[in-house]
């Protein structure tokens, strides 16, 4: 990068920017996030992040969190933020994920429970019983007699 060129942003996260241009791995609203940290050079809280890109801290805080999953932005701590200098978490690119051959940790969303897939299960295998009981009342139940021991 010549002269001209330089700004305040470190070589480090002008690195970070080319390394995420290149991959292509995020999300819009994720790029967005993360080329704001790179920009900055220094930790930033997600209210910060939200009124440099002039969104909703609802946007970011998400975004955020995933990336910080993924590797990669890493936790400061708590530092005085605006407004009212209160102690807030401020997130930094982590310089991991500079490294050659490092690759983002995976996403996995959690799977919530259908309830309706579970009662219906629940229903069925109720429904079995009676029915395998039934059977066996019956004498019908095949499995039940020596002959056909094994067999399903």
């Amino acid at each position: 990068m010549d002269d001209a060129h330089k700004t305040n942003v470190r070589d480090s996260s002008i690195e970070a920017y080319e390394k995420l241009s290149e991959s292509n791995k995020l999300g819009r609203r994720r790029r967005q996030i993360f080329i704001c940290y790179a920009k900055a050079g220094q930790p930033l809280c997600d209210y910060t992040v939200a009124q440099l890109l002039g969104l909703p801290i609802n946007s970011i805080t998400p975004r955020r969190g995933d990336l910080e999953k993924m590797g990669y932005l890493r936790d400061c701590g708590k530092l005085p933020a605006p407004p009212g200098n209160q102690n807030v978490h401020h997130f930094e690119i982590d310089p991991k994920c500079l490294e050659p051959g490092w690759t983002p940790k995976l996403l996995l969303k959690k799977k919530r429970p259908n309830r309706i897939e579970a009662s219906v299960s629940e229903a069925a295998r109720v429904l079995r019983a009676q029915r395998d009981k039934h059977r066996q009342d019956k004498g019908l139940l095949l499995a039940a007699t020596p002959l056909f021991d094994g067999i399903a």
